[in-house]
C-alpha cells in the first residue's frame, strides 16, 4: 500500500523535529517549571521564530501557547515556564 508514492514520508512535516528550534526552549517546554538564561544566537532565534520586535519596551512577551514567558532583566535576556 502506498508503494507507487514517490515519496515515502512516514512522518509528516507537523511532528518532524525543526533543527532551528533552540535546544533551550524545547528543553523548557518539556519540563514543568524553570528558568534559562540565553545567550545572544539563542535570543535572535527565538526573536525571529515567534516575530518578537518590542521585547525590550514591554518587558516581556508570552511565546505563542507555549506557557513560555521570555522577559529582560539586568540587560540579560530569559525565558521561565
Amino acid at each position: 500500500m502506498g508503494s507507487n508514492r514517490t515519496h515515502q514520508n512516514l512522518l509528516p512535516a507537523s511532528h518532524r523535529a525543526d533543527a532551528k528550534y533552540p535546544h533551550k526552549l524545547k528543553a523548557l517546554k518539556a519540563s514543568q517549571t524553570g528558568v534559562r538564561l540565553l545567550n545572544d544566537q539563542e535570543v535572535q532565534e527565538i526573536k525571529q521564530l515567534f516575530k518578537i520586535t518590542d521585547l525590550e519596551e514591554m518587558g516581556s512577551r508570552n511565546l505563542g501557547n507555549t506557557g513560555i514567558t521570555m522577559y529582560v532583566a539586568n540587560n540579560q535576556y530569559y525565558i521561565k515556564k
